[in-house]
Formats: structure tokens, sequence, C-alpha cells
């Protein structure tokens, strides 16, 4: 559930619940914050990676309309994709600055 709120995909109730659980929960706001400094950390990468290389079957896909579920949100898949997005970025990342640290 994390995930999904920190991709605020979660209704008013739900990130209610989130926000009072990371107020009185110091190990799950470590691990907001690991999350929140990967994902800047994978928006940052990114920025540097040229287009045709962004580019992944998933983002070939045509993207659901806004009244369409997506499969991936029928599924409840959405924060394993995001999950294996970050990973996946992540690793182009380290792959970058072991190639950098390694000349």
């Amino acid at each position: 559930m994390l995930i999904d709120y920190l991709n605020d995909r979660l209704d008013e109730a739900k990130r209610r619940r989130v926000v009072a659980h990371l107020a009185s929960c110091g190990e799950c706001r470590k691990e907001a914050a690991l999350l929140i400094r990967l994902k800047n950390n994978q928006e940052m990468a990114l920025k540097e990676v040229p287009q045709d290389i962004k580019l992944s079957a998933f983002d070939l896909v045509p993207k659901a309309q806004p009244q369409e579920k997506s499969l991936l949100a029928m599924l409840n898949l959405e924060p394993v994709y995001d999950s294996l997005k970050l990973v996946g970025v992540t690793m182009q990342f380290m792959k970058k600055m072991i190639l950098i640290g390694g000349n």
C-alpha cells in the first residue's frame, strides 16, 4: 500500500490510514524515505538516458482511455509494475555508475 500511497493511487480513506500509520511507525517512514530517494534517483537517471533506450515493451502498449481500467489495474498489478520499473531503472543507474567507476 505504501507504493500506491507514494504514487497517489489511494482513495481518501486509505490515504488517511497510511498517513496515520506513517506518523506512528518509524520503520515505515524510513522505507517511504528510501522509496522516495530511489524514485528521485530514477527520475534523474532517466533524464540522461537516450529516448530510444527509455522505450520498453510496456511503453509501446496503448494507454487505456480514462474511463477504462488498464489490465494492470484490473488485476491489481500496478504496484508490482511500479516496483519492477523502479528495479529496472535502478539497475540501469547502477550499471552506469559501475562503468563510470571502472574507468
